[in-house]
């Protein structure tokens, strides 16, 4: 077990884990639904597939809200400017760990009354009852399609940064060269 947990990184446990245990923990406090296990190893997978949930909803949704120009909850800076600024202070990949992580708890709380009204439907409603399979097979598609798309759009946005970076840094060295 402490294998599978130090194989974590710090991201994982701040993003991932440490938001779905206290989401779990919330729902059982809050509404008396318990969804976690006896087993320690079952109950760290639920955690952490939980709060992986939780965080891509926060990234996809919640992230994006927040970042939208109507909203400008704060202020963000482009994935470029991070770039740089990181290669000068490497703290800044740190703080952008824990801000994702505030992101992740704040999601949490907030996908909360939407999570009791699933359960409350289930209970009351013997067609979602028998169907709930299908909507939750539907929105983690829906998610994970959607969290695939994100991340595809930055890895490509960020080789091209790295590839434009490289391509000033040659030209600056074939012009010191040639000078």
């Amino acid at each position: 077990m402490n294998s599978i947990i130090g194989k974590l990184s710090s991201y994982q446990i701040l993003t991932n884990l440490l938001p779905g245990a206290f989401f779990v923990w919330l729902f059982r406090v809050m509404f008396d639904v318990d969804i976690s296990s006896e087993s320690v190893i079952e109950a760290v997978l639920i955690y952490y597939f939980v709060g992986f949930i939780i965080n891509r909803v926060g990234s996809v949704v919640v992230g994006q809200v927040l970042k939208h120009k109507h909203f400008q909850f704060a202020e963000h800076r482009p994935h470029s400017d991070f770039i740089k600024a990181e290669k000068i202070d490497p703290k800044i990949g740190v703080l952008s760990e824990v801000n994702n992580c505030f992101r992740s708890f704040l999601t949490s709380v907030l996908v909360l009354p939407f999570a009791y009204g699933v359960v409350r439907l289930y209970v009351i409603s013997n067609w979602f009852a028998t169907y709930w399979v299908w909507f939750a097979i539907l929105f983690l598609i829906a998610l994970f399609f959607f969290a695939h798309k994100k991340q595809t759009e930055f890895v490509s946005k960020r080789i091209q940064e790295v590839i434009c970076e490289n391509e000033k840094d040659s030209n600056k060295i074939q012009e010191g060269i040639s000078a």
